[in-house]
Parts: C-alpha cells; sequence; structure tokens
C-alpha cells in the first residue's frame, strides 16, 4: 500500500511539472516577458537604418519627432484592424516602409524576443526588399520617422517615414 501511494505522488509530482512547463511556454512564449519598449524599438531600427546608409556611404538620417505619431498611427491602425498595407484612408505616401514581425521564432531572424532582436529582424528584412532597400538608400532623404505598434497576438507593426 505504502509503495502504492509512494507511486501516484510521484505520478501526480511529474504531471504537475510538465504541466508548468506547457503553462509557461505557451502563455509567455518560452521564459521571455511579453511586455515591450516601443520606444527602444523605434531607436534601435533607425539606428540600423544609419547604420546601413553609412555603410553605402550616405549621410546618417536625423529623427523627425513631428512625424513619429503619424507612424505610429498607421502602424497602430494595422496592429488593431488586423491589416497590413501602406494604403490607408488617404492613400500611400511617398517614402514609407512598413513591416511586421512576430515575436518568437522568426524564419530567416532565429529568436525574436529582445527589442534589439526585433529592429534588427525587420530593419534587415527591409534591406532584402528592393523598394525597402531603395526608400532606405535614396540619398535625398534628409530624416525619418519610426512608429511601432504591438498586436494583442505580439505582432510588432513598424512603420517608417521618411523626410
Amino acid at each position: 500500500m505504502r509503495i502504492k501511494l509512494f507511486s501516484i505522488i510521484n505520478i501526480i509530482v511529474v504531471i504537475s511539472i510538465i504541466l508548468l512547463f506547457v503553462y509557461i511556454i505557451y502563455n509567455n512564449g518560452g521564459l521571455e516577458s511579453t511586455p515591450r519598449n516601443i520606444t527602444l524599438i523605434e531607436e534601435e531600427v533607425h539606428n540600423l537604418v544609419n547604420i546601413y546608409r553609412e555603410h553605402y556611404n550616405l549621410n546618417s538620417l536625423s529623427y523627425n519627432n513631428k512625424l513619429v505619431e503619424r507612424a505610429r498611427n498607421h502602424s497602430k491602425n494595422m496592429s488593431m484592424n488586423n491589416f497590413f498595407e501602406h494604403d490607408e484612408l488617404r492613400g500611400r505616401e511617398i517614402g514609407e516602409n512598413i513591416g511586421l514581425t512576430p515575436i518568437g521564432l522568426v524564419e530567416g531572424c532565429g529568436s525574436v524576443y529582445s527589442e534589439y532582436e526585433i529592429a534588427k529582424c525587420t530593419v534587415d528584412g527591409w534591406m532584402l526588399s528592393e523598394g525597402h532597400r531603395e526608400n532606405i538608400l535614396t540619398n535625398w532623404f534628409n530624416c525619418e520617422a519610426i512608429g511601432v505598434s504591438i498586436s494583442e497576438y505580439d505582432e510588432v507593426y513598424i512603420t517608417q517615414k521618411f523626410c
């Protein structure tokens, strides 16, 4: 009787540990924290864009704080309404890149959890796209604004506006 009780307790402990790990992985994307600092993602995108521009002997872009709200609003609109387009009601504006980066394991990027990893995956993706790369490397752009919004599904929407 005593051995049977001991075996039942062991089974319950093992099942409890397994359920705890499943809960942590399912609800927290692994052991990473869910909240993200969108301002830090915006800064990281800006810095990475300028690293690429300097690599191609172009001037760094300054950061235009007046355009940030427009960029953030476009990203927020996409994340809240579940669409991914340059076009809004006003139509597409010249000199705009958009990006959608899920948090977690991303093909071509690997593990994407930190603000830097999100920014790097997005900017590297833009540089692989002819139209996005052309915007980033246009020599007559002097400034940019970055706007970030994160959906309830941990998808990061990023809008880059040039000026």
